[in-house]
């Protein structure tokens, strides 16, 4: 019997995998047909099965319908918003743009969850430019996110750390997510600046300390009004750009997390600083105390000059190239914990929340999670550590 064909329109076809910054080969071998025959359907000379354009709805994150639509649409580039670092080349593969996809499409869910909720997102009026002083607005961060010295420095471990920047900026009305299978020499962090709920992203693959860097990185650039995607370049320092809008918000990002006046008033820096002598164990004590890469620590120090550049210049390349044993996790783990990582805790709380006020359907919550409804109480477990709508 003769397979089902789908009669789509081949340049819409061809629209969606350019989005996508997928080659004709490659989906090809995804869709497990050969080159030739795929290149058929976005001629117009062949047809999909039924089955094939499923799948290839899947790899494009499409409808099904789009395909059938008698134009492409009128939709911008997914990346062509963001700010183009200098002297980068902005790398545009299919996992990176599928995360910024994922990411716009979340900040919409957001968006109509609260509108779903009656609701207002939280809003926040701090603005920063250029020719602001990095540690005045280290300190306004701190005053926004109301994270005190005291609090950060009883944090156990980076992991702690994390979390709880990630949880003050989402009640803020920032969304935090984590992007799972990019490439670390790919993308960092990015960062969508539109308000309400503005989007921060970070990698996965980076150290803990790192993506604990990257979402204050960002934050500065959301208060910059600046979209932008943050590359690691060949040779480059995640905390040394050379653009001043990239040092700027590097600078931003340390003061927040290592205030000027608690720095200068630690007994590690009144004891050590007149000879400018630190050895390594001094900078991991500090590392410890702030929840920062002890590269962070060694530049804070630089910049106060609390440290002699002999010291500084035989430390700084050994500390830029660590990376730390949390890199690389991407994969593993628990798969109800990946997936709140990957969406933040906002959206979910928001979905949990309209779904118990009877505004959405299960089949809507599930939807949210992209997963299946028998598995929405394990995710309302973890969330807010009790099954109340799926009970076993």
């Amino acid at each position: 019997m003769a397979h089902l064909r789908a009669e789509i329109t081949p340049k819409v076809l061809q629209w969606a995998r350019k989005r996508s910054a997928l080659d004709a080969n490659t989906l090809a071998k995804r869709l497990g047909v050969s080159p030739d025959r795929y290149e058929s359907w976005e001629m117009g000379e062949g047809q999909p099965t039924l089955k094939q354009l499923l799948r290839a709805a899947k790899i494009l994150q499409r409808p099904l319908g789009f395909f059938f639509l008698p134009e492409p649409p009128d939709e911008p580039e997914i990346l062509s918003e963001f700010r183009r670092l200098p002297n980068s080349q902005l790398a545009e593969s299919h996992t990176l743009t599928e995360a910024v996809r994922k990411a716009k499409e979340r900040r919409d869910v957001a968006l109509e969850l609260y509108d779903i909720l009656d609701q207002e997102p939280p809003a926040f009026d701090l603005m920063i430019s250029l020719d602001d002083d990095p540690d005045e607005v280290g300190i306004a961060v701190r005053d926004l996110l109301e994270i005190s010295i005291s609090e950060q420095a009883s944090w156990r471990d980076a992991r702690e750390a994390l979390r709880s920047w990630k949880e003050a900026l989402e009640i803020k009305g920032i969304l935090v997510f984590q992007t799972p299978s990019i490439s670390i020499r790919e993308m960092r962090g990015f960062s969508l600046a539109e308000r309400p709920l503005p989007v921060i992203a970070f990698n996965s693959a980076d150290a803990i300390h790192g993506r604990i860097f990257t979402i204050l990185h960002e934050f500065a650039h959301i208060l910059l009004g600046d979209s932008t995607l943050d590359i690691e370049t060949a040779g480059s320092s995640h905390y040394s750009g050379n653009a001043r809008t990239e040092q700027f918000c590097n600078r931003v990002a340390a003061a927040t997390l290592i205030p000027q006046g608690d720095l200068l008033g630690t007994s590690l820096v009144k004891a050590l600083s007149p000879s400018g002598l630190w050895q390594d164990r001094d900078i991991q004590s500090l590392s410890s105390r702030y929840s920062v890469s002890k590269a962070v620590i060694l530049r804070r120090l630089r910049h106060f000059d609390l440290i002699s550049q002999s010291v500084y210049e035989s430390l700084v390349e050994e500390y830029d190239t660590y990376v730390g044993s949390d890199a690389g996790e991407q994969n593993g783990g628990s798969y109800y914990n990946n997936v709140l990582a990957w969406m933040g805790t906002l959206i979910p709380r928001l979905a949990f929340a309209a779904y118990g006020e009877d505004r959405i359907t299960s089949a809507d919550l599930a939807a949210i999670f992209g997963s299946k409804i028998k598995n929405l109480g394990k995710f309302e477990e973890r969330l807010n550590g009790y099954n109340l709508h799926f009970p076993a």
